[in-house]
């Protein structure tokens, strides 16, 4: 169940969809980026603002899910976003509570496109 919720999650954010994307986390969301453990949304409103930003800037890239496991309440993906020049391959791992989206941790490596 828990890797539905992220399923269909990232199936939403690929869609543009910022509403039904946002269903799936909890009001009080928090996603870190690692290694550096900076906090770049600390809320389901965090998140609509940073989405509708990139949408309307042009810097939206789906979000490509190439691997998925879950282990009880967390959820772990490795995800690609390519833009043709930089390639990120991000690993996230998701905390669900109470059916939603509770926390997410991030850890990118970006390289070179060619």
């Amino acid at each position: 169940m828990s890797e539905d919720i992220v399923k269909k999650q990232i199936e939403a954010f690929n869609m543009k969809d910022v509403e039904g994307c946002l269903q799936y986390f909890a009001d009080d969301l928090k996603v870190v980026v690692l290694p550096e453990e900076t906090l770049i949304a600390s809320s389901k409103d965090d998140i609509r603002r940073h989405m509708t930003e990139q949408i309307e800037s042009g810097e939206f890239l789906t979000a490509k899910l190439v691997d998925i496991s879950s282990n009880g309440q967390f959820v772990t993906t490795s995800e690609i976003k390519d833009d043709g020049k930089i390639k990120s391959t991000i690993t996230f791992i998701y905390y669900i509570e109470n059916g939603l989206i509770k926390k997410m941790w991030g850890a990118p490596t970006r390289e070179d496109s060619n």
